[in-house]
């Protein structure tokens, strides 16, 4: 583990090996999405701890995004150091060394978001870091989306080119390339939605 800031651009093999190792959950628009699912005792153990340390994080930074909600974003570069979300890495890194990649690779760039009601991410991508890794401490309720890099939003024969909202649930880890563009829909409901991020170089 490694709170560095830069990194060498990931070579395509990496994703050769990736795809070897471990087939996608699926491919929307040609681009391969892993969901790894919670741990089946999540709730009951793991998250009243990881919620605990996200507050804790909340309450010892400051909140620089008005309109997009509480991150560490907006603090220091946005990076967390590894010491700072001790149990949360933890458990990202259990779940990923489980789909033993067979191959060295990197945890990087951690940081972490709480939207209350009314708050969104806006659009952005993590550039050609190789992937990324999006950890729900709680249930995502539909509004982690991809935007399509076809932008063509109406169908051709049976393929449909819409934007790509996965079914996350609480305690799971989402997988994406990093350099797709994404974005968070409004938080509709009165509980916060908080997720933690990461990228994965080799």
């Amino acid at each position: 583990m490694t709170d560095r800031v830069v990194y060498k651009k990931t070579p395509r093999k990496f994703f050769d090996l990736l795809l070897f190792f471990m087939e996608p959950s699926s491919y929307e628009f040609g681009v391969p999405i892993w969901i790894i699912p919670a741990s089946k005792n999540y709730h009951e153990k793991e998250y009243p701890k990881l919620i605990k340390e996200a507050y804790r994080i909340e309450k010892d930074k400051p909140n620089q995004n008005e309109n997009d909600g509480w991150s560490t974003n907006g603090y220091n570069s946005g990076i967390l150091s590894p010491n700072e979300m001790i149990r949360i890495i933890k458990y990202v890194k259990s779940k990923i060394d489980k789909l033993n990649f067979g191959f060295d690779f990197s945890l990087t760039d951690g940081w972490l978001n709480i939207n209350r009601r009314g708050d969104h991410i806006l659009p952005h991508d993590h550039s050609m870091l190789g992937l990324s890794v999006v950890f729900f401490l709680t249930a995502d309720n539909s509004k982690f989306t991809l935007i399509n890099p076809n932008h063509m939003p109406y169908t051709i024969g049976k393929y449909c080119f819409f934007d790509y909202t996965p079914n996350c649930n609480a305690g799971d880890v989402l997988i994406f390339p990093s350099n797709y563009t994404h974005y968070v829909k409004p938080n509709d409901t009165d509980d916060d939605r908080i997720t933690s991020a990461f990228n994965i170089v080799t």
